[in-house]
């Protein structure tokens, strides 16, 4: 039986809001780049400043002074405990405990709680309005137990506080605890108050073995781990069944798991699932970094009520928190064109809030290579910080001086700043320089991955194919190296990489060895993301299977070897391609098959397709709307090897590239002027709404149903 120690120790004295992204209407407008621009101002839950609790916690030159560290005397410590108690003991500020029970903490404490409990021991430490911190070790460090089990007592405000500078990435020792809760066992959360977790040395919450969260708070009580590295990290697994959690990475992942081998009961390690609770992270690299299996999904509770798991997750330049990056490129804009500036100069007028000028010149860069569409030529300006709008001029290079009558092209007006991006795309037509689509350059100095290697210590990813102004290292929103499933739950994710991603081909720690699968499977669930590269990318299988999936803006929606919509509900809107197959695992030929649900993909720039195959295109059922972009070879379907429609209805605003071929169907094409807007499309059954960003002289319709249909603008 338990036995349940309290000790009341020295009596405790005892914002900023944070994302909260509500999924939007599946018709809400495309393309929005200023989804998220308001992100900071729809709060559920409530970051408590690290700094405001220890000024000291987040400094990079913290050292090991333990001069701070004022043993209790003999005379305290028998007021704080009974120490002739079994199964604790007290010596220069560390509480051993030594056997299994219930030990409740009360107050403030500089020091230690060490756990070195029999391996078959459950050993539950109560926090009931407790604050520890410590500059030696991990506050909390369990060396052997059966299992840890922390719970966070109801109405109580509670710290954990680790002040020790930041871990050597080079260090391997892990003998001071790798986390400011740190336990080589089973490791359980529970309670329904309030958990602080500072992790200035490593890791917030570390388990070597499997991690749980089951706590029900209500309210403003949450636990919320701000670390250097990794906020959550179970090598094992992590599980989330409840609760209010803020994850805050500073140069890791939120959540991230490591081991790969299968346990004694044959259960593979390495799976994250989220089955319930509101969990907000904040990341410098992935959001969740699993290493096999991510799954979210519902569940329900003791009572049979289905719990719905709400999941915010904002990754590297997007996320206020990461260190070294999201600071790079604050005033620095890049512009992006087509040619190299030999005998001409760009230079940009700057606007403060008074209509005040700064000129600014702008100098080469560096070039990029875009495939099929050639070369493109980057130019960096030094952006002033009280800037807020601008217009961009063109001079021949022997004029020296910025004076906008002396240019040869220029902007029309003014455009605003776009804080949510740092560069924009120009073209120059006849004296008038046009401003085109803003993505993300990437100006980071950090070390791929962040402290380690990339995606935090021990964290692959990052560099394949696809948008190049993105991060330079792993920054997804939810990322496997085998398979991710989800259900349910509301997902919300603004990614400075891929939205969501699994990884093809990573070997597992399995005798004989097995290889990552690479398969995302939606079935269910409200999806939006906000991505600077892929929205949702599959290095094999991409299966949309139910669900509402909005991918408000992305360099290419959906891509995958295969991507197969059987259902559900997807909204793409995307500046290269809006779905993409290529060939990436093995020998899998690729594909693009829909059989059901609706699609609706929207594209915008020069030379991009809304539907992209580099091998098949077969579409059996369901519906099809496509908008190409404008330009060059822009098309609404554009495929490399066959074409086929037997059933279904597919909606083309533009002609395809590749007439496919249609078995059994009604073909019609609407021809007129449908200019850029919102339109709703009718016939029959089919009752919908496509917002287009161009105008189109012609709308391609094949169905198996009727050709009557209505295209009324709205």
């Amino acid at each position: 039986m338990n036995k349940k120690k309290q000790f009341i120790l020295l009596s405790l004295p005892l914002l900023m809001s944070l994302a909260s992204c509500g999924v939007k209407p599946i018709n809400s407008s495309e393309g929005s780049s200023s989804a998220f621009s308001d992100i900071s101002t729809e709060s559920n839950l409530s970051v408590t400043p690290i700094s405001d609790i220890n000024s000291n916690s987040n400094s990079e030159t913290n050292s090991n002074d333990t001069s701070s560290l004022t043993p209790v005397t003999a005379d305290e410590a028998a007021k704080i405990t009974n120490l002739s108690v079994e199964g604790i003991s007290y010596s220069d500020n560390v509480f051993s405990i030594t056997a299994a029970g219930e030990y409740t903490f009360t107050g403030e404490f500089e020091g230690n709680i060490v756990v070195n409990a029999p391996d078959d021991a459950e050993v539950v430490i109560v926090l009931n309005g407790f604050k520890i911190s410590s500059a030696l070790n991990s506050p909390i460090l369990c060396w052997q137990a059966d299992e840890l089990k922390v719970k966070v007592q109801k109405g109580t405000t509670n710290y954990v506080l680790d002040n020790r500078a930041h871990k050597n990435e080079d260090e391997d020792d892990d003998t001071q605890g790798n986390g400011a809760i740190y336990s080589k066992c089973d490791t359980k959360f529970t309670g329904k108050g309030t958990l602080i977790v500072n992790g200035n040395y490593k890791n917030g919450i570390h388990s070597t073995k499997d991690l749980e969260l089951k706590t029900t708070q209500t309210g403003t009580d949450k636990i919320q781990v701000t670390a250097y590295d990794n906020a959550f990290k179970g090598n094992d697994s992590i599980t989330v069944e409840s609760g209010n959690i803020i994850a805050i990475s500073t140069g890791g992942d939120g959540f991230k798991t490591e081991d790969t081998d299968v346990s004694s009961k044959g259960n593979h390690r390495g799976t994250i699932e989220i089955l319930g609770g509101t969990i907000d992270i904040y990341s410098c690299c992935d959001g969740i970094d699993a290493s096999y299996n991510a799954v979210i999904k519902e569940s329900t509770d003791s009572s049979g009520n289905v719990i719905t798991p709400t999941l915010n997750i904002i990754t590297n330049k997007y996320s206020e928190y990461s260190s070294e990056v999201a600071s790079q490129s604050e005033s620095v804009m890049y512009l992006k064109y087509s040619q190299n500036l030999k005998s001409k100069r760009f230079a940009i007028c700057f606007y403060d809030s008074e209509g005040k000028e700064t000129w600014k010149n702008v100098t080469f860069k560096t070039s990029q290579s875009n495939g099929r569409n050639g070369t493109s030529y980057i130019y960096e300006v030094d952006r002033p910080s009280s800037a807020v709008s601008f217009n961009i001029y063109l001079f021949d290079s022997s004029i020296t001086e910025n004076k906008a009558e002396l240019a040869e092209a220029k902007t029309a007006k003014a455009s605003a700043i776009n804080e949510n991006f740092d560069m924009l795309t120009v073209g120059v037509n006849s004296g008038t320089i046009t401003t085109g689509s803003w993505s993300t350059y990437s100006t980071t100095t950090q070390q791929q991955g962040g402290p380690g290697g990339p995606g935090g210590w021990g964290g692959p990813g990052g560099f394949e194919e696809g948008n190049t102004d993105k991060s330079d290292y792993s920054a997804k929103g939810i990322k496997a190296d085998n398979i991710i499933e989800i259900s349910g739950g509301n997902i919300n994710i603004k990614a400075y990489d891929d939205g969501i991603h699994a990884n093809y081909g990573d070997a597992f720690d399995t005798e004989p060895v097995t290889y990552g699968e690479g398969d995302v499977t939606i079935s269910g669930g409200n999806i939006e993301i906000y991505a600077a590269d892929d929205g949702i990318h599959a290095d094999r299988y991409l299966n949309v299977e139910g669900g509402n999936i909005d991918i408000t803006y992305a360099y290419e929606g959906l891509e995958g070897t295969v991507v197969n919509i059987k259902d559900g509900y997807t909204k793409v809107y995307g500046i290269d391609d809006g779905l993409n197959c290529s060939k990436k695992a093995g020998d899998l030929a690729a594909a693009i098959n829909v059989s059901g649900g609706v699609v609706d993909t929207t594209v915008y720039g020069n030379d991009v397709d809304a539907i992209d195959s580099n091998g098949t295109f077969t579409q059996t059922g369901g519906i099809i709307i496509t908008k190409g972009g404008t330009g060059g070879m822009s098309t609404g379907l554009d495929v490399d090897g066959t074409a086929k429609i037997t059933g279904g209805t597919f909606i083309c605003f533009g002609k395809p590239e590749k007439t496919p071929t249609a078995t059994g169907l009604n073909s019609k094409t609407f021809s007129g002027s449908y200019s850029a807007g919102t339109y709703r499309i009718t016939n029959g059954t089919i009752d919908l709404t496509t917002t287009t960003k161009y105008s189109y002289s012609a709308i391609y319709v094949w169905t198996d149903g009727s050709t009557n249909f209505t295209f009324t603008k709205q």
